[in-house]
């Protein structure tokens, strides 16, 4: 039985879906993948496993990802959950920003929370965010600081929980049809 599972993200050019699509490749499930801004994302419910993609800017991940996590991510759940989160700003500055976005309830309801680093692509900056990183003297070696072991990380914890998920589900179902049966046995 595989695992029913939804990654919903956010971009603005074009990093967190290339994690996402990174993502799908390494995970052992199969994958429906959304861009919150060019599709509807559908409702979690039927999904074994959630995870959420964003990247930040001015100092805040994407509305739309806010919104939906907020309107659809249960705090007290039964099912895999995950953030990701790509941003040249340096870990500290990132889990901050997180912290500020996203309900403290709901981000520990997460199961894993990973600060992915992030790039800049020159070429897809606009005339404006290319003067403004020009104006602050932006240290190009910030430009990439994505971090593939990171992603990898990231998938392995989310099939680590999938497994566990799954041997608390077969555990019940194996306990709970023993109790079942020996309830009707015993019963006049």
């Amino acid at each position: 039985m595989y695992m029913k599972t939804l990654l919903i993200y956010s971009t603005w050019h074009g990093t967190v879906r290339d994690v996402a699509k990174d993502l799908i490749t390494l995970l052992d499930v199969p994958v429906d993948l959304y861009d919150i801004d060019h599709s509807s994302a559908p409702s979690p419910e039927g999904y074994d496993c959630i995870i959420f993609g964003c990247s930040i800017h001015d100092r805040h991940i994407q509305k739309s990802i806010r919104e939906y996590i907020s309107a659809n991510c249960p705090v007290e759940s039964q099912i895999v959950s995950g953030l990701f989160c790509c941003s040249i700003l340096g870990d500290e500055e990132t889990q901050e920003v997180i912290e500020n976005d996203i309900p403290a309830a709901t981000l520990k309801s997460f199961k894993t929370v990973e600060l992915m680093g992030g790039i800049i692509y020159a070429k897809k900056l606009s005339f404006l965010e290319r003067r403004i990183l020009k104006l602050i003297s932006f240290d190009e070696s910030r430009m990439k600081t994505l971090d593939s072991l990171k992603v990898r990380k990231f998938a392995r914890h989310i099939d680590e929980q999938y497994l566990l998920l799954e041997k608390e589900r077969d555990y019940i179902r194996k306990h709970t049809g023993r109790i079942h049966y020996k309830a009707k046995k015993s019963t006049p």
